[in-house]
């Protein structure tokens, strides 16, 4: 199967995080859906097929490890279910992962970790998914190393190696990329 087939369902209370998790998401060329409470995530997955299931534990309603519960005893899915929550004591972590999570991240996430993690579940629940980008042809320089930053020009992402809490703006990316199909070469400004 493609990346594009892996369906990924976020349930997550908080827009800006559901939206920061979808696009990760996307950026890895996976398909995501995103609902804000478990009661949502039961309607769609009563209709849907999803692949994973990325889980915020402070839901309204009921707890995302109780809902995590539901789906493995009354839905019956087999779905992989990664607790990715602020819920972060040991406490906490193990008794997701006794009842029902397949893995569990803490946030605040390092987005490599998260998409790491989705990929481990992804390779044990369905070993038959490729779930790796597609590599690039080989004439096409799509990854750059500046300085301390390394780059991404198709997945569109720039991490600083020395501080990655550092990011670029889009203005800067677009700079950048213009700078980078050009290599050598002056540029104008117009």
């Amino acid at each position: 199967m493609l990346n594009q087939s892996v369906k990924i369902l976020i349930v997550e209370d908080d827009p800006d995080m559901a939206e920061l998790i979808a696009d990760l998401v996307e950026a890895e060329g996976w398909s995501p859906a995103v609902v804000h409470s478990a009661e949502d995530a039961t309607v769609i997955l009563g209709h849907e097929q999803f692949h994973i299931v990325l889980l915020d534990h402070n839901l309204p309603g009921i707890s995302g490890r109780t809902f995590a519960q539901r789906i493995r005893t009354n839905l019956g899915l087999n779905v992989g279910i990664l607790m990715v929550t602020a819920a972060g004591s040991a406490t906490e972590r193990v008794l997701g992962l006794e009842t029902a999570a397949d893995d569990y991240v803490v946030k605040p996430f390092e987005p490599i970790e998260l998409t790491a993690r989705i990929k481990a579940v992804l390779r044990r629940i369905a070993p038959s998914l490729k779930v790796e980008k597609e590599p690039e042809r080989e004439h096409e320089a799509t990854s750059l190393r500046l300085g301390d930053w390394a780059v991404d020009l198709s997945a569109r992402r720039a991490l600083c190696l020395a501080d990655r809490s550092k990011t670029l703006t889009s203005a800067e990316f677009a700079l950048l990329e213009i700078l980078a199909e050009t290599p050598n070469k002056p540029v104008s400004r117009s």
